[in-house]
């Protein structure tokens, strides 16, 4: 895992980029340690976050998109792969962001508003993965 600082400066609202920057720290931790449901839980969390800000900021866009799901245009409430799939077609990741495990994006979403079960075995390929695609949203948007 690469151990550098990610500084997201990429990121408008502060608050949100010292949260990104917190986790970040934190992600690298719970992986050294072998925690790889947290590892897992803070990079779907932010990469979820990050990708927030593009469809927003472009809504009608991603509205429009073939890849938004149908009869729900609150994009805070998207599932990690709907914002995945959106931001992938409109160009605001890297090509194979969109090629994130379904095993992680579905964990993702299974632990939405709440923290995860240490107990749930995530393999660390798995958080290894969702670590280098933040990475890759990270040198794409910097």
């Amino acid at each position: 895992m690469n151990a550098g600082h990610c500084e997201f400066m990429f990121i408008a609202d502060a608050k949100l980029r010292d949260t990104l920057q917190r986790h970040y720290r934190i992600i690298r931790g719970t992986f050294d340690k072998a925690c790889y449901p947290w590892t897992t839980f803070l990079a779907g969390s932010s990469i979820e976050a990050i990708l927030l800000d593009g469809p927003n900021a472009n809504w009608v866009k991603a509205l429009a998109s073939p890849k938004a799901p149908k009869g729900n245009s609150d994009i805070d409430r998207w599932d990690l792969a709907d914002l995945i799939a959106v931001s992938a077609d409109l160009g605001l990741v890297p090509r194979g962001v969109d090629e994130l495990p379904h095993s992680v994006v579905h964990w993702r979403d299974l632990t939405r508003g709440t923290l995860p079960d240490i107990n749930i075995e995530v393999w660390k390929e798995e958080a290894r993965i969702a670590i280098e695609v933040l990475l890759k949203i990270h040198r794409w948007l910097s």
